[in-house]
């Protein structure tokens, strides 16, 4: 008699599915939490694991089912095994206690391995099993998920997007602050953490429950990093069992929603609170997380978060990332290396199309995003560390780029092994020693031009300070204070009634004088008109001086220019004395950029080189101009409203005691012509100086031999 077969677990979870027109079977583990899904013809087999039929019986059935498919009793005790190692069929106690011993096993060489090999991108850090907390709480919520609570909330949405619109300009410089980590302290870091965690775990707390729901487990809750940005993430591949798409698509687009509900909140609760409150500062803070990340980060589809399983659950596709990056890795090898390559199982037409495009699509955005966080590490580092930066930097690089590099070095190490006869033949060895000669010529010949980034706030190209010459109070100052005043057009008027009654006065006696003048040479009196001319004379010095000091009561622009004070009418009224300042006024047709530079790099700028501006003020725009001049750096920089900006430091003294690894500034200033008159005095950002063309061995025999002078050597 036949050996019978091993009979299938009575506590798993089975489901029949079709997607993309194909009729599948998922089986949910519930004592390891996985799920597997098989298509017809292993579910043919695995549904006949009744501990009843024999090997040779399922064979026999399976034969008469696909007559097309040659398979034997052997092969089907070889697909037992294979469900018998995923823990889907039933086994002896001896075997058991085997199993424990091999998992034991596994699980430390698994260890082992994901020690040398992280994926530093996707890093999962703690886990745990919240099913009981989230099954206290779930009856208490149960009223969120109702027809009710989705319209008001719309509503809500859309109340919110309204007062973000109506405030966007606060908004925009709000995130501008909020987004320059430079100027926070540890007190805002671990706040702005708490503030993440918390919404982090509202996201995943909605996922969770609104699985649970619609019937789900949620059975294992975890933080992780992600791209470096922490985040929790609830295992709630349940939603994989639900008969109805949309409550897959609901559980996928719980954690969203909850975070615009948040967002939704915190708009409210900033618009409404005081400024420069703790709370308003909170509020604002949540309203950014919640805001950006959902729209950002959530549902983009090329990160593996909620917008991909959404994806995912719509083209009815599992595993569309490792299926196209598996798809674009066998066309790689299939056509550009031209090695032998095993196409991904169940290709199809429609399969081509999405895991080519998302593959190819997924593969720009991890790159683009690999390589502005290895750009920010190395601009970091250049900053803090400016003697060694480089080096630190390409260290740093290598620890986030360890382990696609070494998969890299074993495909390269495969490639060559495929291809060794044809590459020691006499041709190829011509074809790569030109190619490394040419490689070698780019390297050490070849002048790749370098810039300078640094810190940048804009003056006036010409700036003059507006005092009083005279005293008097402000009668009035320039009817359109914001615009281009030509020169001699006068910037404020003052009024003194006692010089203007004392020119008056002056007058007068003039007058006076000249008809006594005349009286007298009509009479021939001799000596009464030459009296009267010499009295004549002293009074029209007097009136002179009077006119004078009149005509200083009306202060007047120097040149062409703008008025830079702000709330410049508020002087209405208000007594000044003969020297304080009325207002600065200065030439905006031209701007200067203050460029603070490291004395590191300070040797590189000379004067007429070219520089580009991008100003917080107008991110998407870049500005141009040429440097005109280099100083040492003062110890408070220009800012329009009277504000230090702190933009650069002192420079260390010779013979002070400065604070270890402090090192000087200097100012680089530069012209930028300003035609359209957006730029305004004290806008700042970021400015890039075009120094010098090297080559790359060149740099890095500077940086190298800078290093030895400046830290051995002496």
């Amino acid at each position: 008699m036949a050996d019978k077969c091993p009979k299938l677990r009575d506590d798993l979870v089975l489901k029949r599915q079709v997607m993309a027109g194909e009729v599948t079977y998922l089986i949910k583990n519930r004592e390891t939490s996985e799920y597997l899904r098989f298509r017809e013809m292993e579910w043919a087999i695995i549904s006949r694991l009744n501990g009843e039929n024999s090997f040779q019986d399922i064979a026999d059935a399976f034969a008469e089912q696909f007559p097309d498919v040659d398979i034997d009793a052997g092969q089907i005790e070889d697909f037992v095994d294979t469900l018998k190692k995923k823990e889907l069929i039933v086994r002896s106690p001896a075997e058991r206690s085997i199993v424990i011993l091999e998992k034991l096993q596994a699980q430390r060489k698994k260890q082992a391995e994901q020690s040398q090999a992280k994926d530093v991108f996707y890093l999962t850090l703690a886990t745990t099993n919240p099913q009981k907390f989230y099954s206290a709480i779930y009856p208490m919520l149960r009223w969120i998920w109702t027809p009710q609570f989705v319209v008001t909330t719309m509503l809500f949405f859309a109340a919110a997007a309204t007062v973000i619109v109506s405030n966007w300009g606060a908004v925009r410089e709000g995130m501008l602050k909020f987004w320059n980590f430079q100027e926070k302290t540890t007190a805002d870091v671990v706040l702005l953490f708490l503030i993440l965690a918390f919404v982090i775990a509202i996201h995943e707390s909605a996922h969770a429950l609104t699985c649970m729901n619609f019937g789900g487990e949620v059975t294992e809750m975890g933080f992780m990093l992600i791209f470096f940005a922490p985040a929790f993430y609830a295992n709630v591949s349940d939603a994989y069992l639900f008969d109805k798409k949309w409550h897959k698509y609901w559980v996928t687009l719980a954690g969203g929603y909850s975070e615009l509900c948040i967002c939704s909140t915190a708009v409210f609760t900033w618009w409404l609170s005081a400024p420069d409150t703790l709370l308003h500062h909170i509020a604002y803070s949540v309203m950014v997380f919640a805001g950006v990340s959902t729209i950002i980060f959530n549902y983009n589809p090329l990160i593996k978060l909620d917008g991909y399983y959404l994806l995912s659950d719509i083209l009815e596709m599992s595993n569309l990332r490792e299926n196209s990056a598996l798809y674009i890795s066998y066309l790689l090898r299939r056509n550009i290396f031209k090695v032998a390559a095993t196409p991904p199982p169940g290709l199809t037409p429609r399969k081509k199309r999405i895991w080519l495009v998302y593959g190819l699509l997924s593969t720009v955005y991890i790159v683009f995003i690999v390589t502005l966080f290895v750009l920010f590490v190395f601009r970091v580092s250049m900053r803090n560390f400016p003697e060694m930066g480089i080096f630190l930097g390409a260290v740093l690089a290598y620890l986030i780029l360890k382990k696609r590099i070494q998969k890299f070095m074993t495909f390269s190490r495969f490639v060559f092994l495929d291809k060794r006869e044809l590459l020691t033949q006499k041709a190829s060895i011509r074809r790569w020693g030109l190619a490394t000669s040419a490689l070698l010529l780019v390297v050490f010949f070849y002048p790749f031009g370098r810039t300078v980034s640094a810190p940048v706030v804009l003056e006036p190209a010409r700036q003059l300070p507006l005092r009083a010459a005279a005293p008097g109070f402000v009668a009035g100052v320039a009817p359109n204070l914001n615009a281009l005043q030509p020169a001699g057009e006068v910037v404020v008027r003052l009024r003194n009634p006692e010089i203007v009654a004392q020119r008056e006065k002056a007058q007068g006696e003039v007058e006076r004088l000249r008809s006594s003048a005349a009286r007298a040479q009509a009479a021939g009196d001799v000596a009464a008109y030459q009296s009267s001319l010499r009295e004549l004379d002293s009074a029209a010095k007097d009136l002179t001086e009077w006119q004078r000091q009149e005509s200083l009561l009306l202060v007047r622009a120097p040149f062409d220019g703008y008025i830079l004070t702000a709330r410049l009418q508020d002087l209405t009224g208000h007594f000044v004395k003969p020297g304080d300042l009325l207002c600065d006024f200065g030439m905006l047709q031209t701007m200067r950029a203050r460029i603070r530079v490291s004395e590191f790099l300070f040797r590189d700028v000379a004067d007429n080189r070219a520089v580009r501006l991008k100003l917080n003020s107008f991110p998407g725009d870049t500005f141009a101009g040429s440097v005109t001049g280099r100083g040492m750096a003062a110890e408070d920089s220009y800012n329009a409203a009277g504000r230090t900006a702190e933009l650069v430091r002192t420079a260390v003294v010779p013979g002070t005691k400065s604070e270890p690894g402090a090192f000087s500034h200097f100012d680089v200033f530069a012209e930028v012509p300003n035609r359209e008159g957006r730029l305004r005095p004290g806008m700042s950002g970021t400015a890039k100086i075009s120094v010098d063309n090297r080559s790359l061995a060149g740099r890095i025999f500077r940086s190298v031999a800078d290093l030895v002078r400046s830290k051995v050597w002496w």
